[in-house]
């Protein structure tokens, strides 16, 4: 009799877990289902970082052999990550063929590794290219053209090349160049400021000033740089 009595509460128990069992795996089944993206975002992130550090050994290997003048090795390390469009490679080869060095001279091929890297988002690219159609080196001198990829450097952080443009608006025959002007020579002086380079953020300072002779307003805020400046040689 007492084990009948107990039979039931057995069932009853058993009922129990396999309720919580049944709940616990359609829990975790729904957690996973939820997290499936996140994994799948992770691992991919995982075998691109695998697969990237090959190709950033291999660049690191040929900017070696750049510091140590060894330019026909650094072009085999660089040259099948330029095949690849890898910007800072790009950039490299770029800075060897405009200079000549593990190669004959040629500034048409250099403009070309520069286009492709500053397409690509290198900074310094973009600014160098703008250098090279401001100057007509490897390309047909086009100011617009070189104006147009310092705007790209300039907004990206790079304050050479808001140097740049602001003389390039400088030079420019409307009355909103000027403005212009002193717009990106304040951004420069600012950059400057941020980097640490006072002598850099002193001679953009005194481009805005030679600008704004006639407006009170840039010449406080040329007086308010130049005070910060100050303060922070001290």
């Amino acid at each position: 009799a007492a084990s009948t009595a107990v039979l039931p509460v057995l069932f009853i128990a058993g009922l129990v877990v396999l309720t919580l069992i049944i709940l616990f795996v359609h829990s975790f089944g729904l957690q996973l289902l939820l997290m499936s993206p996140v994994l799948a975002a992770s691992w991919q992130m995982y075998r691109m970082k695998k697969a990237d550090r090959p190709d950033r050994e291999r660049y690191q290997q040929g900017m070696a052999a750049i510091q140590d003048h060894r330019y026909q090795e650094a072009f085999k390390h660089l040259q099948p990550l330029a095949e690849q469009n890898y910007p800072r490679a790009l950039f490299a080869l770029g800075q060897l063929c405009a200079s000549g060095k593990g190669t004959y001279r040629d500034e048409t091929r250099a403009i070309d590794y520069y286009r492709r890297a500053a397409e690509r988002n290198h900074v310094e690219a973009q600014y160098t290219l703008g250098t090279m159609y401001a100057d007509g080196r490897g390309a047909e001198k086009n100011p617009a053209t070189a104006a147009e990829w310092y705007r790209r450097a300039a907004k990206a952080g790079l304050p050479e090349a808001a140097m740049s443009l602001g003389r390039y608006h400088e030079n420019g025959r409307e009355e909103s160049d000027k403005k212009q002007a002193i717009e990106w020579y304040h951004r420069a002086a600012v950059s400057f400021k941020k980097a640490n380079r006072p002598e850099d953020a002193e001679a953009a300072l005194r481009s805005m000033e030679n600008l704004a002779d006639r407006s009170p307003a840039v010449l406080g805020l040329v007086t308010r740089l130049r005070d910060s400046l100050a303060l922070a040689k001290k």
